[in-house]
C-alpha cells in the first residue's frame, strides 16, 4: 500500500475515538462536517511526516520523491513541513546496544551498504522509471551511488568481508570482555 493511502487508512482509525469522546459531551452546535475535512488534513500531514522520516533515514532528498505514478504529470517537489535533519549513514546506531552498534556501524559505514529502500523512496526501482525501459543502467548501480545496487550485491559485500577475516576483526573488537 502506497504512503497516501495508508495515512487515509490511519486518519480514518484516529476519528473514531475523537467522534466517541465528542459524543460524550454535550454539545448541541457540533459541526460533523467538519470531522471529514479534519480527517483528510491529517492524513496528509501524516503521509507528509512518514515521507520526511524515510528521506531521513534513507539519506534522500526530498526533491528526490516521486510523486504521482507512471504517465502522471509531475508535481512540484515537496518542501519540508518537520524539517526532519538527515540521520547520516548509520541512522539506527544511537538506538543499539555497543556490542551490536559495531558490527552494525561496520556494515553500514565501512562497507557502505546504506538502508534498502530508498530506490523505492525515489521510484526509480526496476519498473517504476519514467520515460525508459525498465532495467538497471550497470554505470549507476554502484555501491553508495545515486541508484542503490541489488539486495545480493549488498549480501556479497557482507560475504566478501567474511571471508577476507574484516568481519572476524570486528566481531573479536565486539565480544572483547565477554566471559562465556
Amino acid at each position: 500500500m502506497d504512503t497516501a493511502p495508508r495515512m487515509a487508512k490511519v486518519a480514518g482509525e484516529a476519528i473514531s475515538p475523537l467522534i466517541e469522546a465528542l459524543a460524550l459531551l454535550d454539545l448541541s452546535a457540533l459541526d460533523l462536517g467538519k470531522v471529514a475535512s479534519f480527517r483528510k488534513t491529517l492524513a496528509g500531514k501524516l503521509a507528509t511526516l512518514l515521507t520526511e522520516l524515510r528521506c531521513a533515514y534513507l539519506g534522500v532528498s526530498l526533491a528526490d520523491v516521486r510523486r504521482g505514478r507512471p504517465g502522471s504529470v509531475s508535481t512540484p517537489a515537496p518542501t519540508p513541513v518537520f524539517d526532519i535533519a538527515p540521520r547520516g549513514r548509520t541512522p539506527a546506531s544511537a538506538f543499539l546496544a555497543p556490542r551490536t552498534r559495531v558490527l552494525y556501524e561496520f556494515v553500514r559505514a565501512e562497507l557502505g551498504i546504506r538502508m534498502h529502500g530508498a530506490d523505492n523512496l525515489r521510484g526509480s526501482v526496476f519498473g517504476m522509471r519514467d520515460g525508459t525501459l525498465p532495467g538497471l543502467e550497470m554505470e549507476e548501480a554502484v555501491m553508495g551511488g545515486s541508484m542503490d545496487t541489488t539486495l545480493g550485491d549488498k549480501v556479497a559485500v557482507i560475504v566478501e568481508a567474511i571471508r577476507d577475516g574484516r568481519m572476524a576483526r570486528v566481531l573479536a573488537r565486539a565480544c572483547a570482555g565477554v566471559e562465556a
